[in-house]
């Protein structure tokens, strides 16, 4: 009995040794959850995190974790609401961002935060101030903006031919008088009865016997053209806009060749290709 005793006050005292250990490591884990949010928002926001913890238990393992946040010199908990220094130092535009934020959208394909890299390389390279960068910054972009009416042109009459086609066939379906021309000239079909087109449904009834072919012939052909360019992508090929973004870019790296060629590159491709860039005043 006494031996029974024993075994059986050792394995309680066990189980409470285990139970504590797997506590101590999920607030151990829970700790590092916090270190990496800390390391992610001091990027993102400029926030600075330190991590305090705090010990007990009999085996000294980690058993709380609080993180206070500190900026521009005042602190804060992370649960609480920003003070007005707070308030106050936060960036209203790309130009009072600070590098590292700055590069984060960069990787995010944001154009403003490319401009605002592309301004700062320029200060760097040329020594100059930000009003002189700014100036070489618009000297690169109407560069950038040079013949993208011949380059958009393909899109553009693909555009107007959409939108013409697109509300011609309302009244090709729908209307008797431009039906009848139309039958006249490139159909010949019989017309119907006066009493059989009285409504516009039945007059789309008599010209879907030659719309249908058309426009249904002209659906699938477009959506062949899709597929067609989706598996282009699956495999790497860039379609057209691709490729002139890129072949813009690098005529424009190759116009500013002292400048990183990378930092010109991803302005240019993240450039849109209609409008032409406007000095800000």
């Amino acid at each position: 009995v006494t031996g029974w005793g024993r075994s059986s006050t050792s394995t309680v005292v066990s189980s409470k040794q285990q139970q504590e250990e797997e506590e101590g490591e999920t607030r151990w884990g829970q700790g590092e959850a916090v270190t990496k949010l800390a390391s992610t928002s001091s990027l993102l926001f400029g926030l600075r995190g330190a991590t305090r913890t705090y010990v007990s238990g009999p085996r000294r393992r980690r058993t709380s974790t609080r993180t206070v946040w500190q900026h521009s010199g005042k602190n804060v908990n992370v649960t609480g609401k920003p003070t007005m220094a707070i308030a106050k130092a936060m960036a209203l535009s790309v130009s009072e961002m600070d590098n590292s934020t700055l590069l984060i959208l960069g990787e995010l394909d944001d154009g403003a935060a490319l401009e605002e890299i592309l301004k700062r390389h320029i200060m760097v390279v040329d020594g100059a101030s930000y009003d002189k960068a700014c100036d070489k910054f618009d000297e690169i972009a109407a560069k950038n903006s040079e013949r993208m009416y011949l380059l958009t042109f393909p899109s553009q009459i693909g555009i107007l031919t959409a939108l013409v086609a697109g509300f011609a066939s309302f009244p090709l379906v729908f209307d008797l008088s431009t039906a009848e021309w139309f039958n006249a000239g490139y159909v010949t079909t019989d017309v119907p009865k006066a009493e059989d087109l009285e409504t516009w449904l039945e007059v789309g009834a008599w010209t879907w016997n030659w719309m249908e072919p058309l426009l249904g012939q002209i659906s699938f052909f477009l959506l062949c053209l899709q597929f067609s360019r989706s598996q282009m992508v699956n495999l790497g090929i860039k379609p057209y806009t691709k490729r002139v973004k890129k072949m813009r870019a690098q005529h424009l790296s190759e116009h500013f060749p002292k400048y990183n060629v990378n930092l010109i590159m991803n302005y240019s491709i993240n450039c849109s290709m209609v409008h032409s860039y406007q000095k800000k005043k």
